[in-house]
């Protein structure tokens, strides 16, 4: 596997934009406090505290780990970054998310929160989310519209993930703001991969997508 700074410029970020990011989450990594669990709960595993009862549910697409958890008595669920009041969570293809296809682990997690009664939502920030099925149809609408603006961008030949992530959002975005378009973007182009709708082709170390 390339490291990082190779896997973005295979994927068409310039090497000078590379080396940019890398000083800028080489800072962000300094903010992490790092800790040791010693205990992972599984995916359905009650927690009972009473008067309250948990239930870890595994929602993996931000992060392979990503967990929500559901308060059954009282139908509270706490979302973390899988559901947002007014945002769509960043879904990352990139070399530290093992998932294959990050956007369909993402998107079938979201379905599986529909089937919960639930009375309100705590997201990770922002404000409460009050009808949690209403906010994933319309995270569900924004990734269709994304998806269909990746297959426009591929309407008039093959292009890479950074070409199709500046059509799709333009070129004046701030640094952290064009990487996470960046990560999206490729994670909207392994997903159409996975569909065999999209393919890859590499020349010189270089990795473009073009349409099926």
């Amino acid at each position: 596997m390339t490291g990082p700074e190779e896997f973005y410029v295979e994927h068409g970020m310039p090497r000078k934009i590379v080396r940019r990011l890398e000083a800028a989450t080489a800072s962000l990594m300094d903010l992490i406090i790092p800790f040791r669990p010693y205990y992972f709960y599984r995916h359905g595993e009650e927690i009972v505290k009473e008067p309250y009862s948990f239930l870890p549910i595994h929602t993996p697409g931000h992060t392979v780990g990503h967990t929500c958890i559901f308060e059954r008595r009282s139908g509270l669920l706490f979302s973390g970054d899988h559901v947002l009041e007014t945002i769509a969570s960043n879904i990352p293809a990139h070399p530290a998310n093992p998932l294959p296809d990050p956007l369909h682990s993402y998107l079938a997690s979201l379905e599986e929160l529909r089937s919960l009664k639930v009375s309100n939502t705590l997201p990770a920030h922002g404000n409460a989310i009050e009808d949690l099925p209403r906010r994933i149809q319309e995270i569900l609408a924004h990734h269709e519209e994304r998806k269909q603006r990746v297959l426009d961008a591929l309407a008039s030949g093959p292009a890479n993930a950074y070409a199709v992530s500046s059509i799709i959002f333009g070129s004046d975005l701030d640094l952290m703001d064009e990487w996470l378009a960046f990560l999206e973007t490729l994670a909207h182009l392994v997903n159409f991969e996975h569909a065999r709708r999209v393919a890859r082709v590499s020349e010189e170390s270089r990795t473009f997508f073009l349409l099926s």
